[in-house]
């Protein structure tokens, strides 16, 4: 997985949204493109909250919720995905995957007093077990 993420302080319901998109290659889903909203409910325990979405070169959409704690913080730990079904030959599908850890690099928009950026791209690993999916 690769693409732009960053933070954002609106829209969540929480303290703030981690939010991804870019492209993805992978042995199981194939080749495509993907995106990510976690909203970081609780600081002191990073417990999280959001939507994933993976859409292949065909279309097909593979859909799942982010949930769970993350204990080093949104950079250093993976997201806990749990597959909630999809359109075309995911439509039935179920499962987990792991999405990271990110690795953040290429920082911008940052503050120059504090060092702290809102933007980056993200790159990392893609992971996990789906059942019930159609082959191509």
């Amino acid at each position: 997985m690769r693409g732009p993420g960053g933070l954002r302080f609106e829209g969540c319901g929480g303290v703030v949204s981690v939010i991804g998109s870019g492209a993805y290659s992978s042995v199981g889903l194939g080749t495509g493109t993907y995106q990510f909203d976690v909203c970081i409910v609780d600081t002191a325990s990073f417990a999280v909250r959001g939507t994933v979405s993976f859409t292949t070169r065909t279309g097909a959409k593979l859909l799942g919720t982010i949930g769970g704690s993350i204990p080093g913080g949104p950079s250093t730990s993976p997201y806990q995905v749990t597959v909630t079904g999809g359109t075309k030959r995911f439509r039935h599908a179920r499962g987990s995957l792991v999405i990271g850890p990110l690795l953040e690099a290429q920082s911008h928009n940052c503050d120059p007093r504090t060092g702290f950026c809102l933007d980056w791209t993200d790159s990392g690993p893609l992971s996990g077990t789906l059942t019930h999916v159609r082959r191509r």
